[in-house]
């Protein structure tokens, strides 16, 4: 029944069907979840547009002299959600992960016969990667930043200097926020979605989803704002 209903997702859209004929990752998660590109879409849309809409927010006063510094910081929110995305996903083979780590389930929420240890285990080992990956985001987003300043000031010699939030700290928050703020919030979320697309119509669980990822991400953005104050790279 899994594989009839991965066939027929693939078959009727080509550029998921490529992906999972040259991409592995891809194959073995859309074969886990036929709902997978769906879910994949839904946060990329509505948590690039959130954190994008904020930002241009922030920047009102001066957003065309800044709008390239909006368009990076939605380049980096890209990549962040698909690894959101990506590293929580259920997979049809065993993880390749090393040792241990092989046997944990791809989230807390994850159907299976999974121990206690096992599902407190992956909700650190993924909080671990969230943190590294939103340390190299903050690292890649002020490096961006950064670069389109500095050639707009080779430019424009009379230009101010945009402010910039201190690089350590802000990988560091990010990295914090990654771990204690988006990881719970997105093992929740799949596990909300996982119990919506198994027991509600199709139509009425993609609904349920992209409700829940819209609640999710204004619950991060708030949750951002906060941290980012209290720990001073933000006004």
């Amino acid at each position: 029944e899994q594989l009839a209903a991965y066939r027929a997702v693939v078959s009727g859209n080509v550029l998921l069907r490529w992906l999972c004929e040259v991409s592995p990752g891809w194959r073995a998660r859309v074969a886990a979840d036929n709902a997978f590109l769906f879910k994949l879409m839904i946060e990329e849309i509505v948590g690039t547009s959130l954190s994008t809409f904020g930002n241009v927010v922030a920047r009102l006063d001066r957003i065309w002299s800044e709008i390239d510094f909006v368009v990076a910081d939605a380049m980096v929110a890209v990549f962040v959600n698909f690894m959101l995305m990506w590293l929580l996903s259920p997979m049809s083979v065993p993880s390749k992960a090393p040792g241990l780590l092989q046997k944990l389930p791809a989230n807390v929420f994850e159907r299976g016969k999974f121990s206690l240890a096992q599902r407190l285990g992956c909700g650190v080992y993924k909080g671990s990667l969230f943190a590294m990956a939103g340390f190299f985001a903050a690292f890649m987003a002020a490096s961006l930043n950064q670069g389109l300043s500095k050639i707009k000031r080779s430019m424009d010699p009379d230009m101010p200097e945009p402010k910039m939030s201190p690089l350590l700290p802000t990988c560091l928050s990010w990295a914090l926020f990654m771990f204690v703020s988006s990881n719970p919030r997105y093992q929740l979320v799949a596990g909300i979605e996982r119990v919506m697309f198994a027991n509600l119509p199709s139509a009425v669980a993609k609904t349920g989803s992209t409700g829940t990822r819209v609640l999710n991400n204004i619950a991060g953005g708030v949750t951002w704002a906060w941290l980012a104050k209290r720990t001073g790279i933000q006004d």
